[in-house]
């Protein structure tokens, strides 16, 4: 009993163990094509977001390592980069000046160029009106729905900064929410968010900003926000040296030639990304 046992468990291992194998050695051929792939891509957005932030000069990396004896270090634009093949939305903290809104607004026009986001900073005496530019006095007065949100940029382009979060009074945020959570409704019926591609697929990234400190006039910030961000950045955490702050005011009047929307290229990607071959573990 003990020898058959015994036998049969060492086939079902030796089975398991080639079975292991094969996958590993198919996840390795899947991801070396999707790698192939995928890395053209990257290089062109990262240099056109280079190109579109090219007056946001801060050397101190995000993180560096070691590979095979070199250095490979990520900045800011890297992490945002990141963010945008994910579809994951970003929180950027930090005192006034750090270069937050910029360092947005620049990732973002050289993803979707110059009219493919939506940029708004948000006021203390903001109005839904004014927040998601949707006309809600007429629509009670008898405007369509459909003619109220037409062309909203809020709702239907690809990227959306909005800035001063927690300067919003409360009844912002609890609008922000559910914007954040794609789940907007106008009079009571849900409305699709986002840039449409594959037919029915929308895509929207969206960067949020705040200034913290005790020295600036907010709101408390719901912690329903913080929690939907998947990456959040200390910008403050990453300092200008001497030389970029000499370098920066150097560049301060430099010219951005228009920006071309790169849409398809970080959709390419984003769907790519869903292609990855994971392990059980993972």
């Amino acid at each position: 009993w003990r020898v058959i046992t015994l036998s049969k468990i060492k086939n079902e291992l030796e089975s398991y163990e080639v079975a292991e194998k094969q996958q590993t050695e198919t996840r390795a051929g899947v991801t070396e094509d999707i790698l192939k792939e995928a890395l053209p891509c990257l290089d062109a957005l990262r240099n056109a977001i280079e190109e579109a932030s090219k007056d946001f000069i801060r050397t101190t990396p995000f993180c560096a390592y070691e590979m095979h004896g070199t250095t490979v270090a990520f900045d800011l634009r890297d992490i945002l980069l990141v963010g945008a093949v994910a579809q994951a939305d970003i929180l950027l903290t930090g005192k006034t000046g750090s270069g937050k809104t910029k360092l947005a607004n620049a990732v973002m026009r050289g993803l979707f160029g110059n009219k493919g986001y939506y940029s708004k900073t948000i006021l203390p005496t903001m109005t839904p009106d004014d927040f998601m530019d949707i006309d809600f006095g007429k629509m009670k007065g008898g405007k369509k729905r459909s003619e109220a949100i037409e062309g909203s940029p809020a709702l239907k382009n690809a990227g959306i900064v909005l800035n001063e979060v927690n300067r919003a009074p409360g009844v912002i945020q609890n609008m922000l929410i559910a914007f954040l959570d794609k789940e907007f409704e106008v009079q009571g019926k849900p409305v699709p968010m986002g840039r449409v591609y594959d037919e029915n697929k929308r895509y929207q990234l969206r960067i949020l900003t705040i200034n913290e400190g005790g020295m600036y006039r907010v709101e408390n910030l719901d912690p329903a926000i913080r929690d939907r961000m998947t990456i959040e950045v200390p910008v403050d955490a990453f300092p200008q040296s001497r030389e970029d702050v000499l370098e920066m005011l150097d560049s301060e009047n430099c010219r951005f030639s228009k920006a071309d929307d790169r849409f398809e290229t970080v959709i390419q990607l984003h769907t790519l990304l869903g292609q990855v071959p994971v392990s059980d573990e993972c």
